[in-house]
């Protein structure tokens, strides 16, 4: 779950190759240069909280950075990131593996890393100047100091994969320098950040090919917790379940069991009783209500659960879109999972949301509508159902507390203090966005046109889910004030 210096439409990348974007939770960020930090503003804009592994002076230039492009205060950012720093020349932990970071010889605060684990290891160069003759020369200027130059030519070339920059000097490493390494070397080094055509031919070098037909694997040695593990990343990831205590991770471990299916497997047949809950761990799930209306879910996405809580049968047939793990629960273990926690309060009104028309609201709106699956619950758990006459008065200019409102059918008029009028209808969405993340006073005038269906969004959770999801926050800003 780590990306390392993901470039701009990284988000997009993941997706397009059924990569699920929610299988990364951390950013490794080596430099703050659009071709290795453009993927992390989308990251934090448009996903779930993640967490930014890079020293401070890195990290703070990737901060002011992200304010200047996108006009959001600083801290807002502090609000949907967790930064880690990281140290330099100690051996650092992350996700089991053993760290090292190094700084890089560049135009701006650069690191490198190497990282071992279960018996296997690579070395990432980042951008630098890898040049023995050239630190050389730079240390006998005094330019560089004895120190930094025995550190710059100490490269651990040793391990089991080395990806090395090659590209322009002064401030990347010429390939001239890459073919003078011994070939035992060679054989373990890919590069990047040039082409093919740079590479002299018979040098014994190769690019590192571009996409998932281009992975390299290195098989370690898996720890005996790897499965644990998987299980309680899921339980922290699902949004219902990532405040629960400790002990409820132990109910998890203790009752959960792992169920596998092929591609094309049912694993629910509408009408049945339903015997358990599912977490999906990897693949992905058809959901069919009928013959048309088929919903596909993904990683650490839940399904199973209303027939558990309702005590009603199947409402969908599930099968299996692709080969899939999932982590189950049976009834009894499930209601005693959520027993005293109030979660299945949550998914009972998250399965009436959806039993009411917000899946297809949502799909019609052109913001909400590109939103992941974990957003989109999280959203439709905030969907209160309300019908108005023609004539009600939804809001006041002046009310304590700023309305949202979801419009399913009918038309709503919006009176500004200044007279002007807006009207909305279906599928728009009616909200004083900055009034709700600030949480300020309604500033106008809402009124039922016609007779109108729709919903009332929690304010409370909206402005929670604002703030955790900046990019959507934006976007539904620069869609309302059109």
């Amino acid at each position: 779950g780590i990306l390392v210096d993901p470039p701009v439409d990284t988000s997009a990348w993941l997706r397009e190759h059924d990569i699920p974007p929610r299988s990364v939770d951390s950013v490794l960020l080596t430099h703050v240069h659009g071709d290795h930090d453009g993927g992390t503003l989308q990251k934090a804009l448009f996903a779930d909280r993640i967490r930014i592994y890079s020293t401070p002076t890195i990290y703070n230039s990737f901060l002011r950075k992200a304010s200047a492009i996108t006009g959001l205060k600083i801290e807002r950012f502090h609000r949907i990131i967790e930064f880690v720093p990281v140290p330099i020349r100690t051996p650092f932990r992350i996700h089991g593996g053993r760290f090292v970071f190094d700084y890089t010889l560049h135009s701006i605060p650069t690191i490198r890393f190497a990282v071992e684990t279960g018996g296997r290891s690579l070395v990432y160069s980042a951008d630098t100047l890898n040049e023995p003759e050239a630190i050389k020369k730079l240390r006998d200027e005094g330019i560089l100091s004895a120190e930094r130059a025995a550190d710059l030519l100490d490269f651990p070339w040793h391990h089991d994969l080395v990806i090395h920059e090659a590209g322009v000097p002064p401030i990347h490493t010429p390939v001239s320098a890459l073919a003078k390494l011994p070939d035992e070397v060679k054989a373990r080094l890919m590069v990047v950040h040039t082409t093919a055509s740079a590479l002299p031919v018979d040098s014994g070098l190769r690019l590192a090919p571009p996409g998932l037909e281009g992975t390299v694997r290195l098989s370690a040695t898996p720890t005996i917790h790897h499965e644990a593990i998987r299980w309680l990343r899921a339980l922290q990831t699902v949004e219902h379940f990532r405040s629960l205590p400790l002990s409820k991770a132990i109910d998890l471990l203790q009752n959960g069991e792992l169920q596998r299916y092929k591609a094309g497997e049912r694993v629910i047949r509408r009408g049945d009783a339903g015997t358990h809950f599912f977490v999906i761990l990897s693949g992905r799930c058809a959901v069919l209500h009928g013959e048309v209306d088929r919903k596909e879910f993904g990683l650490y996405e839940t399904f199973g659960e209303s027939s558990l809580l309702l005590d009603q049968p199947r409402t969908a047939d599930v099968f299996a879109a692709s080969d899939i793990e999932l982590l189950a629960l049976d009834k009894e273990a499930f209601l005693q999972f959520l027993a005293g926690t109030g979660v299945e309060r949550r998914m009972v009104r998250l399965f009436e949301s959806r039993r009411s028309g917000t899946w297809e609201l949502l799909d019609s709106h052109p913001v909400f509508a590109r939103m992941n699956a974990a957003q989109r619950s999280l959203l439709q758990s905030l969907l209160m159902p309300r019908v108005y006459s023609a004539g009600d008065v939804l809001a006041t200019a002046g009310d304590p507390a700023a309305v949202a409102l979801m419009i399913s059918e009918g038309e709503l008029i919006e009176r500004a203090a200044d007279g002007s009028e807006f009207r909305h209808g279906a599928d728009q969405m009616v909200a004083a966005l900055e009034a709700v993340a600030e949480g300020r006073p309604q500033p106008t005038t809402i009124e039922a046109a016609t007779r109108v269906t729709g919903f009332e969004i929690e304010l409370v959770g909206l402005r929670s889910f604002l703030q955790r999801y900046p990019g959507v926050y934006l976007q539904l800003l620069e869609l309302l004030r059109r």
